[in-house]
């Protein structure tokens, strides 16, 4: 599995560090590598970062998604994305990139995760020492990869089953709500099975 991980801020830069330490095969795309901080998982362009990869992580800013996915949406078909990206302040509500990716890369499937959890849960994933459970929503042929790259970020997969993306939106509204009143940034979910 070649992973792209596209936007260089803290979530991008987060996950590729967790993939690379894991020893996934990892690339991270922006706009302006010679503008990316230095690290392990060393900054390319975004046509450099899909090229060869099968699976794409969406991590620029809400803001950022449909230009990017306007530019480089023919080079995402047949590719897995799975959307980080939350896209606050839209009218209708609606955080995630389900609708956008299908209209730009209409060949690509579609996952959500790493949205209803905070950045920090993915250099420290077991804040209270045992890991955090993450959210996600994929196709069930597609659960497996998924499940790996939630792995690889230390963090234990909870899958919700295809097109849960509606949930995942309300799984973020309220991490941001317990983050507010808690006054705590490293906070994460755990399910509880018996």
């Amino acid at each position: 599995m070649r992973i792209a991980v596209i936007g260089a801020g803290k979530v991008g830069r987060g996950l590729a560090l967790a993939f690379h330490t894991a020893g996934l095969d990892v690339a991270l795309g922006t706009r302006d590598p010679a503008a990316a901080p230095d690290g392990p998982v060393e900054a390319v362009g975004i046509g450099d970062a899909l090229a060869g990869a099968d699976t794409v992580v969406l991590a620029v800013t809400g803001t950022a998604v449909d230009g990017l996915l306007a530019e480089h949406g023919a080079a995402l078909d047949g590719l897995l994305v799975v959307d980080a990206t939350n896209r606050a302040g839209r009218p209708d509500g609606v955080l995630h990139n389900a609708e956008a990716v299908a209209r730009h890369a209409p060949g690509a499937r579609y996952a959500r995760a790493f949205n209803s959890a905070g950045v920090e849960l993915f250099g420290r994933p077991d804040p209270d020492g045992a890991a955090a459970d993450l959210l996600f929503s994929a196709d069930e042929a597609d659960r497996a990869a998924v499940e790996r790259l939630i792995g690889a970020a230390g963090l234990r997969p909870a899958y919700l089953g295809p097109e849960s993306y509606a949930d995942l939106d309300a799984a973020l509204r309220l991490l941001v709500r317990l983050t507010a009143v808690s006054g705590r940034r490293h906070l994460g979910w755990r399910v509880i099975t018996g």
